[in-house]
C-alpha cells in the first residue's frame, strides 16, 4: 500500500513539474511586447498604489488616451491597461488582476466593447501575457473560445515553434519587457487617414453576445464598487457615431453609471479633431488625434472627478513628461 501511494505522489510531482516547466518555458518563449497592448510585464513594474486613474478597453484606450498628457493637464497619474479587441470577459480578469497592485481613485472603461462578438481576434495577446494564477485562468475558459484554451492553459503548446529561436541562456535572465512603461500603456502612432468626415456605425447588434458582454460589465460594477474604485464608462470620440439602438441598450441596462460619452456631437466638437489629420484609420485616433482627445479627457478629469492626488514617483513622471514633450516637438504635422 505504502508503494502505491509513493508512486502516485511521485507521479503527481512529476506532473506538477513538467506543467511548471510548460508554463516557465512558455513565459520565456513569448515574444517581447512593449506596445499595442497586453502590456503586463511593463504594468508590474509600476510601483504599488501609485496610479489615480485606471484606463480598460480595447485599442480604443491604448491608441486614444496618453498619460502623460494626463498628468500634465491635472497631476494625476494615469496608466492605460488595454488589449488589442479586448472583451469584456478578458476585460472583468485584466481589472482584477490589476488591482492586485493599484487601486485607483477611478475606472474608465471603454464601453465599445458591449458590442463586441463574445469571442474577438487577439484573445491569444490578450491572455498570453497575464500572469499565470486564478485570473488568467478565468479569462481562459470565460473568454477564450474552446480550440485555443488548450495553448494558454499550456503556453508551451502555442510557442513550441520557438524552441530555436531563444538562446538558452534567456531562461536565466530578464525579459527585454520587464521595465516600467515610458508612455504608461500608449501605443505612439502618427500615420494619418482621412476619414472624409463622420459617418453612421452600420452594426447589426447580437443580442447574445451583448448579454455576456452585458453580464461581465454587470460584474466589473460589482468589482470596483467592492474595492472603493469610482467607475466611470468612457466612449471614446470616433469616425462614426454610435446608432440609437447602442445609446439606449448602454442607457437602459447601465444608465446608473456615470457615462463620459465624447462621440456624441456636442462632446465630439470640444475635442476638436480634424478628421484628414488626426486619425489614423477610421476607427483610432494617430498621436495628434490623442493629443487633442487626452486634453479634454484631462480637463474632464480635473472638472469633474478630481480624484486625490497621491504618492507616486515623480521622477518616473518627469522622464515620461520629458519624453511626451520630445514626442511633440519631433512627431511630423
Amino acid at each position: 500500500m505504502k508503494g502505491i501511494v509513493r508512486e502516485i505522489i511521485a507521479i503527481i510531482l512529476c506532473v506538477l513539474i513538467v506543467f511548471a516547466v510548460s508554463v516557465y518555458a512558455g513565459y520565456i518563449y513569448n515574444p517581447t511586447r512593449t506596445s499595442f497592448g497586453g502590456l503586463w510585464n511593463m504594468y508590474k513594474c509600476e510601483d504599488e498604489n501609485s496610479v489615480d486613474v485606471m484606463f480598460v478597453g480595447s485599442s480604443l484606450t491604448y491608441c486614444d488616451i496618453i498619460p502623460a498628457e494626463i498628468y500634465e493637464q491635472t497631476g494625476h497619474t494615469a496608466y492605460v491597461l488595454g488589449g488589442p479587441n479586448l472583451t469584456l470577459p478578458i476585460g472583468y480578469y485584466y481589472i482584477k488582476e490589476g488591482l492586485k497592485t493599484q487601486k485607483p481613485e477611478v475606472m474608465f472603461v471603454e464601453v465599445s466593447s458591449l458590442f463586441f462578438k463574445k469571442y474577438e481576434d487577439d484573445t491569444k495577446s490578450n491572455i498570453g501575457y497575464m500572469p499565470y494564477n486564478l485570473n488568467r485562468l478565468g479569462a481562459i475558459f470565460n473568454g477564450a473560445p474552446k480550440e485555443e484554451r488548450l495553448g494558454l492553459v499550456f503556453p508551451l503548446y502555442n510557442l513550441h515553434d520557438k524552441w530555436d529561436e531563444v538562446a538558452p541562456k534567456a531562461y536565466f535572465e530578464k525579459r527585454e519587457d520587464v521595465k516600467t512603461d515610458i508612455l504608461a500603456g500608449y501605443t505612439y502612432l502618427t500615420d494619418a487617414r482621412d476619414t472624409q468626415g463622420r459617418s453612421k456605425t452600420d452594426i447589426t447588434i447580437d443580442r447574445e453576445a451583448y448579454e455576456y458582454n452585458a453580464k461581465y460589465l454587470r460584474k466589473i460594477v460589482d468589482l470596483c464598487g467592492k474595492n472603493g474604485v469610482e467607475l466611470c464608462l468612457l466612449i471614446v470620440p470616433q469616425s462614426r457615431w454610435f446608432t440609437g439602438e447602442q445609446m439606449e441598450l448602454i442607457e437602459k441596462d447601465f444608465g446608473d453609471v456615470p457615462l463620459a460619452d465624447f462621440n456624441g456631437d456636442e462632446a465630439y466638437a470640444t475635442v476638436g479633431l480634424d478628421t484628414q489629420k488626426d486619425f489614423y484609420d477610421n476607427m483610432h485616433l494617430n498621436f495628434f488625434g490623442a493629443v487633442k482627445f487626452s486634453k479634454t479627457l484631462g480637463a474632464f478629469i480635473g472638472e469633474k472627478i478630481t480624484p486625490e492626488i497621491r504618492d507616486h514617483d515623480k521622477a518616473l513622471w518627469e522622464e515620461r513628461m520629458k519624453y511626451y514633450t520630445e514626442l511633440k516637438a519631433s512627431s511630423p504635422s
